[in-house]
Parts: structure tokens; sequence; C-alpha cells
């Protein structure tokens, strides 16, 4: 087992600084996130404020967000966010960035709702359809090299229908490479290596709230554990109390839970999860984020849900609420809720800030200011059910620079 932070080699698989993104599930072992929302061996300096959070002033860090409203791109300016392009005459459930072709060029993949995954390049200019894949009633999407050949893959969930994934052959063309029968209706995915052996593994909240997690096989995955009680709508993985094994943090009807990984008889091969904390306060949390909020080295809890949102500062294992925001019934009369969280630095100040996605109520920008989040941007209201950050390579002058 590999230890966080340890070395940039895990079970013979070397991770490039720069290339692969914090995510949810944080770091592969031996690296770290940096400012800039990437993983890193060397944490590269810290960025002058109010530059990029990579250090380069002309770099754009792109934010895409999908809803009722439509496709956006928007494009960090300082604490403010300005429109590169939208497509209105789309209603996307899910997005995420990746990069399937191995060129440095990020991909967004897109579900329009009851529709397929189309995969699209993504330019300040606009997007253009790359690849759709063959099958309708997609509901959830991650962007990750799965087959461990350099190259990003599809995982798709699909509504009242198994998972999927699908391989990329760096060269535009993907392939179905595992059909879980285990994991039908997916609701949220994650992705780490819970095991250590140097590839991805996945953690799955599938039908009726079972949380499933599924070992990688070498490009396949097979199922290892399910929880026994419907708990599940949101998962992520990350190392809560630095003892080198992934963590599994859930979201759903009934309270957040932590659950660690305990070590059966074969410490390869046999896993198995106990709940060390939970937060019986507070329900129905669909959305869940581990995130090192406070720059500490150990992964922090965010929750979203309806109508409440939560951040857990992770003091040693001790988990401490420090921000709250509860809101009012929307302008449709129901309960507004959070569909996205999305954390990057937007402002080069080298502390994690957050983009919250909401239905029936305004999507927010919160800046952490030092002890916890305050809002800076509060957009009108998108129905938004998702939202991810990504660096490009195109600078971002010219669309900061519109009145």
């Amino acid at each position: 087992m590999c230890a966080p932070l340890a070395v940039a080699s895990c079970g013979g698989v070397d991770f490039e600084d720069g290339v692969i993104a914090c995510g949810d599930a944080g770091c592969p072992p031996g690296m770290a996130c940096a400012t800039d929302g990437l993983c890193y061996t060397d944490l590269p300096d810290a960025p002058t404020p109010g530059t990029p959070s990579d250090g380069a002033p002309d770099s754009a860090l792109a934010l895409a967000t999908g809803g009722e409203s439509g496709l956006q791109l928007q494009v960090s300016c300082g604490e403010s966010l300005t429109s590169a392009w939208t497509v209105a005459d789309m209603d996307v459930d899910d997005l995420a960035w990746g990069d399937t072709n191995g060129d440095g060029a990020p991909e967004l993949a897109v579900i329009e709702s009851d529709g397929p995954v189309s995969l699209v390049a993504v330019t300040l200019e606009g997007p253009a359809t790359l690849w759709t894949s063959p099958k309708p009633k997609a509901q959830i999407v991650e962007v990750a090299d799965v087959t461990g050949d350099g190259f990003d893959d599809l995982l798709v969930g699909y509504d009242k229908a198994a998972t999927e994934l699908y391989a990329s052959n760096g060269q535009g063309g993907f392939s179905l490479a595992w059909v879980g029968e285990l994991a039908p209706d997916a609701q949220s995915f994650a992705l780490a290596d819970y095991d250590g052996d140097g590839d991805l593994d996945l953690a799955a909240a599938v039908e009726h709230g079972v949380a499933r997690v599924f070992r990688n096989t070498g490009g396949a995955f097979e199922a290892v554990w399910a929880s026994e009680e419907k708990v599940a709508k949101g998962v992520a993985w990350g190392d809560h109390d630095g003892d080198g094994r992934y963590d599994l943090a859930l979201g759903g009807d009934g309270p957040a839970r932590l659950l660690v990984q305990v070590a059966g008889d074969d410490d390869d091969d046999d896993f198995s999860f106990a709940t060390v904390w939970e937060s019986t306060e507070f329900r129905d949390l669909s959305i869940v984020s581990f995130d090192d909020f406070d720059g500490d080295g150990d992964g922090d809890l965010s929750f979203g849900g309806k109508p409440t949102d939560l951040l857990f500062r992770n003091d040693g294992g001790e988990f401490t609420l420090v921000w709250l925001e509860e809101r009012d019934k929307g302008g449709r009369g129901e309960d507004p809720s959070t569909q996205a969280m999305a954390w990057t630095d937007v402002n080069g100040d080298g502390l994690r800030d957050l983009y919250a996605g909401r239905e029936d109520a305004p999507d927010e920008l919160l800046i952490h200011d030092g002890t916890t989040l305050s809002a800076v941007v509060s957009l009108p209201e998108t129905q938004t059910r998702a939202a991810a950050w990504q660096r490009l390579s195109e600078p971002a002058a010219a669309v900061c620079a519109q009145p």
C-alpha cells in the first residue's frame, strides 16, 4: 500500500506533474493538490495574489456549467466570472472534463437530458462535437484513465440501466469495455486507487441508494462491497486521517457519513468499510466532495443538498462545521437544491474557492476568506445541474475585457 504524499509511483504506475486533476477524490498517492487544481509531486511556488492559480496570467481558468438553460463556458476574471459562450438550446444533465486522445487539450463530455454522451472539443470561441455514444438515457458521466493506457476513458451511468465503460483508443474512437450490471441507475461516481495497486477503482451510488465499490481488474471492474443500508446518492473518495487508505464519504436522504477501510484477513484483497463519522443533524445531502479546503494536507468534507450546503474542516480526523448555507424556497415554490460543487483557486491566493450550482436558487461563487466561504458572485437562476473547472491554454484577456 503506497502512503499518500510519499512517492509519485504506486503499483508500477508513474503519474506526471500537472496532468491529473485533483477532483473530489484528491490526488494519487505521492502527489499533492496545488492551487491550480492539478496534482504534483513537488508543489509549484504559490502565485502572486490576483493572478491565475497556475502562475500564467494569460491562461484562462474556465468553468463549464450545464442545466435547463443550456451549456455555458465562463472564464474567471479575478473574483468575477465572464461568459465566453452559451449553447442555449440544450438541457444538460451532467458534464466532465478529460483528455481522451492525450494531446493535452481538454475535452468536455456532456449529457443532454434523455440523450447519449457527446464528447466536444472546447475553445473560448465555442464547442465542436467529436464523438457521440450509441446509447440514450445517460444521466451521469466521469472521464478518467481507467484502462491505464494514458488516454482518458468515459464511464457512463444510465437511467434504470447498467453502467458502461467506453475505452478510448487515443485516436478519437471508443469501444465498450465493461458493463456493470451491479451498477444500475447510477447517481454518482468517484474514482480513486483505493487498493493501492496503481489503477483507478470505482465507488458508485446506484439503484435504491445502495453504495457499491468496484475493484479495477485491468480496464474492467468487479464488485467487492455494497452497503447494507440504502444510504447513498453521492459518493467521494479521500484519505481523512493520513493512514494511506482511501476512505469513502456518502451523502443521501439520511445523515452524511464517512466510512473508513477495514482490512480483512488478506490486506491485499479483502476490504470492508466501517462508519466512523455521521452528521445526524443534516439530511438530504446528495452532493459530496473531498477537498483540502484549508491547505493542511488532509481532506475536508463538503456536502450540497436541499436546502442546505455544509463544509466540515478536518483537523486530524475530527470534523468541525465551518460553513453552512440554508436557502428559502425558490421562485417555483420548491426547496432549492445544490446540484453541483466545483472547487478551485479562483483568485490565485493559494486558497480553495467554491462554485455552487443550484436548482430553484441562484448559483454562487464563494471565496475562501481564510476561515470560511463568502459569496462574491450570485448569478440568476439557471437550474444548474453540473459544473466543473478546467485550465485552458488560451488567453483569458479577450474574454475578461468584455464589458
